[in-house]
């Protein structure tokens, strides 16, 4: 198999996090499977696992990119102007965008 270049690569596994991020939101992470990304996607299961070559370290990659969004918008929050009470809508609006927890990318 021929490995694709890099840049469609690195955008093929954003896609798969993408996906796998909503559906891990609306059903958890024991509740979903590659089939459903490979579904959503319209790619195969060895597609995915390609990239991503267990269900476990798919996760470990989700938890990276949450942890690295998370500290981002706590960053940008920190650094913006404004009084306590400013701040703590900040704080707020990070986790919560329509009653569920927000990723910020």
């Amino acid at each position: 198999m021929i490995a694709p270049p890099p840049e469609k690569k690195a955008g093929t596994a954003t896609r798969i996090l993408d996906v796998a991020q909503r559906i891990v939101q609306m059903r958890g992470f024991n509740a979903f499977s590659y089939a459903d990304v490979a579904d959503v996607m319209n790619v195969t299961k060895a597609s995915l696992h390609y990239h991503f070559p267990s269900k476990a370290i798919l996760g470990e990659a989700l938890i990276r990119r949450y942890l690295v969004d998370f500290k981002t918008a706590l960053l940008a929050v920190e650094r913006a102007s404004g009084s306590a009470a400013v701040r703590l809508h900040g704080y707020a609006a990070i986790l919560y965008v329509g009653g569920r927890l927000h990723h910020t990318a």
